[in-house]
């Protein structure tokens, strides 16, 4: 067979060449839909693109789609998109789109998905993406095949929701929930430590894993921060508490064995050069050994290990060290170890202890 080889316009060619080659053809042509318009430029393919969707093309032809990229800037196209759709896609299974403005709309699409979903896309670029709890409730009922779920600034993506599907999700590969560099008023769906702890995630095939993991006590923190107290920033409690959390949390991440990209923290970066202190992480995991860097020993997979914006070890340090410490990421913002046993020297102030032989990429904002 030929298909493999052969372009989508060719394949538009080809349905016009009779009514057999139609029949043939037709079921690859509709396969994938693109909608994907980065630039001004091809605002001729977005005309022709929802002629075709009014023309009644799309609802006729809806049950051969598997895929679709939506990737657009103009706005209210998902709704557009839905209005002219059928009322299910018997075989879709994967979505990418840019950030849209209704919860409603983003639900509507995964419930009239009855492929079982593998892969949803959602690009935020310069905007909060409307993923609340309609859309997380509907995305849930797909948790059992899900295999990559990626996310840009989606606030309403509660800790609830997320710590559900990684207790539901046994195929999940890729999650990641932080987002580019955008403007500083957006942020990423969030785990609260509370949540994590609370029952195990059945997703130990996580490959990558992006996502904020916060509301941690860190009474360790005791530095001025941007000239004002460290009170003003952490969360209170015990520094019992704190390691208690910080360990079970560490225990969840090193039970996926598999991971090749680790990344915490923010996904905030500054357009004037670094990060203000106000907008660090004072509420994320400290990653000393008595709080749990040890319980990631196992993570023999993993190539990259970053650690976005964190305040990592405040008062671990001796105050010498946590000068110099402070110092060089002032200058250097982005500094990267490769070494393992120097990450984990660098971080604690004392001799690593052996950590098997992953590669750890620390990005130390």
């Amino acid at each position: 067979m030929i298909e493999p080889f052969l372009t989508q316009h060719q394949f538009t060619i080809c349905v016009r060449v009779c009514q057999a080659w139609r029949a043939i053809f037709t079921p690859f042509l509709w396969r994938h839909v693109e909608r994907k318009s980065w630039y001004r430029s091809d605002d001729s393919w977005e005309d022709v693109f929802s002629q075709c969707c009014a023309s009644g093309a799309l609802n006729t032809n809806g049950h051969w789609i598997q895929s679709i990229n939506l990737v657009t800037y103009e706005e209210g196209y998902l709704n557009g998109f839905l209005e002219h759709a059928p009322p299910t896609f018997l075989r879709l299974t994967s979505a990418e789109f840019t950030d849209v403005e209704s919860d409603m709309a983003i639900a509507d699409l995964i419930d009239r998905g009855k492929g079982g979903w593998k892969k949803i896309v959602i690009y935020g670029c310069y905007e909060c993406v409307c993923f609340d709890s309609l859309s997380a409730e509907a995305l849930l009922k797909h948790a059992s095949t899900l295999e990559i779920l990626t996310m840009e600034s989606a606030p309403g993506f509660s800790s609830k929701y997320i710590q559900q599907l990684l207790c539901t999700a046994p195929k999940l590969k890729e999650f990641y929930l932080l987002g580019p560099e955008r403007l500083r008023d957006n942020v990423d769906g969030t785990l609260d430590v509370r949540d994590v702890v609370e029952s195990e995630w059945v997703c130990t095939e996580l490959e990558v894993f992006g996502c904020q993991i916060g509301n941690i006590p860190r009474p360790d923190i005791t530095r001025t921060i941007d000239g004002h107290p460290a009170s003003n920033y952490v969360v209170k409690g015990t520094l019992e508490e704190s390691i208690d959390l910080q360990r079970r949390v560490c225990s969840q991440l090193g039970r996926l064995t598999r991971l090749t990209e680790l990344t915490l923290g923010t996904s905030f970066k500054s357009y004037w050069g670094g990060v203000p202190e106000y907008h660090r992480l004072y509420d994320c995991l400290s990653l000393a050994l008595e709080s749990g860097l040890d319980l990631l020993c196992n993570l023999k997979e993993l190539q990259i290990f970053e650690l976005n914006d964190m305040e990592v070890l405040a008062t671990t340090l001796s105050n010498s060290t946590h000068n110099d410490y402070c110092q060089n990421h002032r200058e250097h913002p982005r500094k990267i170890t490769t070494d393992p046993y120097q990450l984990t020297e660098a971080l604690t102030g004392r001799p690593a202890q052996p950590l098997n032989k992953p590669t750890f990429l620390a990005i130390l904002l």
